[in-house]
């Protein structure tokens, strides 16, 4: 894990964690689960029709980030939240992640 300061945003405590940072790990995590080689995983590639991600993967993907972020996210709130809030790509995946960490979007 990176130095990570702390500070508040909206009234939530903040993380400072890079998204180049947040985007390797979930580029790593993929490339694990999905068998293929990082290379492939362009931030424009559509989640679903070129990666084949599912809500499962989805989840468990949520799960390995709040271990390394200590952070803790509620499956149902996250699910209702991406339902009100579609990403389609790899880039916005990470870019929405990176916004949860640091506590710039709130799931609730």
């Amino acid at each position: 894990m990176s130095d990570e300061s702390t500070s508040t945003h909206l009234g939530r405590p903040t993380r400072s964690v890079e998204r180049a940072e947040v985007g390797a790990q979930v580029k790593r995590f993929l490339a694990d689960e999905l068998e293929r080689d990082i290379t492939e995983l362009r931030e424009e590639a559509h989640l679903f029709d070129d990666l084949g991600l599912d809500s499962l993967l989805f989840l468990a993907l949520f799960e390995e980030l709040q271990g390394q972020y200590e952070m803790t996210i509620d499956t149902r709130k996250l699910a209702r939240f991406g339902r009100r809030n579609p990403v389609e790509t790899l880039g916005e995946l990470i870019d929405l992640i990176t916004r949860i960490i640091r506590g710039e979007v709130s799931i609730d």
